[in-house]
């Protein structure tokens, strides 16, 4: 909602853990980084970085496989 006011949108949250697709080169999380804040890239995507205070935390890193990364939603 970049142009509308503030309160203008809600959204509908879950809380719970839930895989997201792990991002790409100096923002990659690595299953040493578990227990630390990640970053929402996009509706499917986390990072392990702010990019200098531009990105919204999306919860705790729990683990991280091979297609993704385990975030727990309920902060």
């Amino acid at each position: 909602n970049t142009a509308g006011a503030d309160g203008a949108l809600s959204v509908e949250v879950k809380r719970g853990v839930f895989k997201f697709a792990n991002s790409s080169a100096g923002d990659l999380i690595a299953q040493a980084d578990a227990g630390a804040d990640c970053y929402i890239v996009d509706d499917q995507t986390v990072a392990k970085t702010s990019a200098t205070n531009t990105r919204s935390i999306a919860g705790k890193i729990v683990a991280v496989d091979s297609d993704g990364v385990w975030v727990n939603l309920s902060l």
